[in-house]
């Protein structure tokens, strides 16, 4: 979508008249600091779904940060986009904005005429807010799995909501003190209310000019979402090590291995033991009524009796496996004079929703 953009005649024409002098002071924006979750987009569109999720890489500054920097990894699909009514409420806020973005706002065309704006992170935008595009996590608990599984595919931030909106983006510089307050309007902006978005507008000594203007309603803006918790200090050896957690969301199990030759066949020893452990709780609330999976008499009793032979629990443990999610492994590394070897503890969860169909797998041909 072509995004109408405004000549810079009238800047000129301040320029030589005095009112805005050239080579002003290098611009301060310390007074003017946005939220250090907003961010100005680098290319403004009617459809931005496809970032939703996409993780802001660690380390990366304010003023670096737009949606072409985030990546998408294999967690990224637990979190989906949602549309709401934005109330049609108008806005004049900052917003941080890296140099594509500023770029993309129109400060290449303000710097031709001398506004030394180049070193500025932030970007004023006023904007009347029509929608909000906004994250929502249908499955927290698989998300957090997916993320303590894999740390290298989480960080501690995502981009969580996009704003709509139609207005004007605004670049600043310092004025000449002495100018203490003007108001340009210069050309008008079909869609635009041109009192409300002028082309030059100075307050307090900062020169504000207007580079792109979108007068027709666009995802212009993002704001990053925390995480919630900390992949790095949860995926490890942690308090769960000593005994499972209590949790709303499910049954922990905490599965322990055998010493192993290498940490690979210590994780899968130990995640083979945590579903071991799921089987036998399930074969007690099946035995107890506390699950209802059948209306056969006596299925109770044959899978009390199926748990009970050993070759039975390994093939049940293989079959419950996509119902156990694992959320944290906990490996130790054991020196002997023969070499290196590892135990490991795995932390698995057995969500609630998933219980009635673990226990039906339990219940069916195996234990006929």
């Amino acid at each position: 979508m072509q995004r109408p953009v405004i000549g810079l005649g009238l800047f000129a024409l301040l320029l030589l008249s005095g009112v805005v002098h050239a080579k002003p002071k290098k611009t301060d924006t310390s007074s003017f600091t946005p939220a250090s979750s907003v961010f100005l987009r680098n290319a403004y569109d009617a459809d931005p779904s496809a970032y939703i999720g996409r993780f802001i890489k660690t380390g990366t500054p304010p003023g670096a940060i737009d949606e072409a920097s985030t990546y998408q990894s294999a967690c990224s699909a637990f979190i989906k986009p949602k549309v709401v009514d934005g109330g049609g409420v108008f806005y004049d806020e900052f917003f941080n904005a890296s140099l594509a973005a500023k770029l993309s706002a129109g400060i290449s065309r303000i710097a031709e005429i001398g506004v030394s704006a180049r070193d500025s992170s932030v970007m004023r935008v006023k904007y009347t807010l029509a929608k909000k595009m906004q994250s929502v996590i249908d499955d927290p608990a698989g998300f957090k799995s997916c993320c303590l599984q894999a740390p290298d595919q989480c960080t501690d931030r995502y981009v969580g909501e996009f704003l709509m909106g139609s207005g004007a983006a605004y670049v600043g510089a310092s004025s000449k003190v002495g100018v203490t307050a003007k108001v340009e309007q210069g050309l008008a902006i079909p869609g635009l209310d041109i009192m409300v978005f002028p082309q030059l507008e100075i307050s307090s000594s900062m020169a504000w000019f207007r580079g792109t203007a979108f007068p027709n309603p666009v995802y212009f803006a993002f704001k990053t979402y925390d995480m919630g918790f900390d992949t790095t200090q949860e995926n490890g050896c942690g308090d769960w090590v000593s005994g499972p957690p209590r949790s709303t969301e499910g049954v922990y199990f905490v599965g322990v291995s055998p010493v192993a030759d290498s940490e690979a066949a210590a994780r899968d020893l130990a995640q083979k033991n945590a579903r071991v452990q799921t089987v036998k709780y399930l074969g007690e609330q099946i035995s107890t009524g506390t699950v209802q999976v059948t209306n056969t008499v006596g299925a109770g009793s044959g899978v009390t009796s199926a748990i009970a032979d050993a070759s039975q629990v390994e093939s049940f443990a293989s079959g419950i496996a996509r119902f156990v999610r694992d959320e944290a492994y906990c490996v130790t590394p054991i020196d002997t004079a023969a070499g290196r070897t590892y135990s490991a503890k795995v932390l698995a969860i057995l969500p609630n929703a998933s219980v009635t169909d673990a226990a039906r797998t339990l219940s069916g041909p195996a234990v006929k």
